[in-house]
């Protein structure tokens, strides 16, 4: 490498020799050398500055010159503004983030609010179990690179798929032979909305009339269901049963009232 200046005359030799300067140092009483337009292929390495003086010295300082990451990839998708992981209460999850191209390589975490839950060189994973306390929470996934001047940080938003709640059922009153019986039942909490089933003396049977609301700050779903059945004095002592379901809870979950049916004098 030819040197910059000789003596105090820029070297003619210099490709884009335009980019050097030595410039007065006021704090220090000293010379610098400054660079503009610093590329990695030019300018890294290590530079000396030699003084004449007798015996002659040489000082040595090695240039680096930090790269911020050339691609990020964090697997979530975007809603209106906010990136979303979708997962599934009670089963596995696991969060990922990925840098790549940055020169140091980026320390990277992931939090929710101050713990911290992992870290890694380039990637952090976070694999858990998320509850219902999880859903619609942050997590936050940050990356420290020299070439930044702060913190990269993204917000990730769990958007579960959650667990109906158990059927309600209001008890049922007695009723006459031949009359017909209106039952309701309910089952809140859930994502996607729940179906509802009756079954009736190892029957299935069709609901009258369902109807479906959502909670617009939790998201989930409340879904109600009516049955009207003529009853006799066979179904006296016997159980309705309501069943809700979602692809969360396939099998259900039940609950059940008592029919009195009381004769006719």
């Amino acid at each position: 490498m030819y040197p910059y200046f000789i003596n105090e005359q820029k070297n003619p030799k210099l490709s884009r020799g335009e980019r050097l300067t030595v410039v007065r140092n006021t704090q220090t009483g000293g010379y610098d050398l400054q660079i503009t337009g610093l590329t990695r292929e030019e300018d890294v390495g290590q530079y000396s500055c030699d003084v004449n003086t007798i015996p002659p010295k040489q000082y040595m300082i090695y240039l680096k010159l930090y790269l911020p990451p050339s691609s990020i990839n964090i697997d979530a998708y975007d809603v209106d503004g906010i990136l979303r992981v979708n997962g599934t209460e009670g089963s596995s999850l696991t969060l990922s983030y990925q840098s790549s191209g940055g020169d140091p390589p980026a320390n990277v975490s992931w939090y929710r609010g101050s713990p911290l839950l992992s870290t890694g060189i380039n990637e952090a994973m976070h694999s858990f179990i998320p509850t219902r306390d999880d859903d619609l929470q942050n997590y936050t996934c940050t990356s420290f690179y020299p070439a930044l001047s702060q913190p990269m940080r993204r917000n990730v938003q769990l958007f579960l798929g959650l667990r109906p709640g158990l059927p309600e059922i209001p008890k049922i009153p007695n009723t006459k032979e031949g009359d017909q019986i209106r039952v309701t039942c309910s089952s809140s909490g859930g994502r996607p909305p729940s179906s509802l089933w009756w079954i009736f003396r190892g029957t299935y049977l069709k609901s009258t009339c369902v109807s479906s609301t959502i909670n617009p700050s939790t998201q989930t779903y409340t879904v109600n269901a009516i049955l009207n059945i003529t009853v006799n004095k066979e179904n006296n002592g016997k159980n309705i049963i309501c069943m809700a379901n979602n692809s969360v809870v396939p099998t259900g979950l039940q609950s059940s009232r008592m029919v009195t049916v009381l004769c006719k004098l």
